[in-house]
């Protein structure tokens, strides 16, 4: 069901879900900060595939344990030699997108663990910016977040925590 046939947009759900955390779940807060840091951690692991967070971390809507991020490489076996090179055991699957149209695009992913968070890497062609990935509900351009928005977004919720 798409945000407008209930009246909302998706920014409002997701400042209501915002909401409903900080008044009723707490805790969940600082999960979400902890598996953010995690998501980091992996990006910069992975700097040399230009790595996007996205998906329900990003906006604290969905499982907060599942970090997606999107890649960009000529094949996923460069992704793979990297994984490898980091001595990550990892697993391959496919991962359907929604680009321009409503098409709906598989893309490899590779799986692993990081503690108790679920790492998600979608390999997108390099090319890929010319047809970015969209929104299943709103069919906008997905939300992501670089390693640098992520670092600020990082600082300005310990801020927050912190009421400065």
């Amino acid at each position: 069901m798409r945000p407008q046939h209930i009246g909302a947009t998706a920014a409002q759900l997701r400042d209501a879900i915002d909401e409903y955390r900080r008044l009723f779940r707490p805790q969940q807060i600082e999960q979400m900060r902890r598996f953010r840091e995690v998501a980091l951690q992996a990006m910069q692991r992975l700097a040399a595939f230009e790595p996007r967070l996205c998906g329900a971390l990003l906006h604290g809507d969905g499982p907060l344990n599942h970090v997606r991020l999107l890649l960009r490489a000529d094949t996923a076996e460069h992704v793979i030699m990297r994984l490898s090179d980091l001595h990550i055991p990892w697993r391959s699957g496919e991962t359907t997108l929604t680009h321009a149209g409503d098409r709906q695009v598989a893309w490899p992913t590779l799986r692993f663990l990081a503690g108790d968070a679920q790492i998600e890497l979608v390999v997108l062609p390099l090319d890929a910016v010319s047809d970015p990935p969209r929104d299943a509900l709103s069919r906008q351009r997905l939300d992501t977040l670089d390693e640098a928005q992520l670092t600020a977004l990082l600082d300005a919720d310990q801020r927050a925590s912190m009421g400065t």
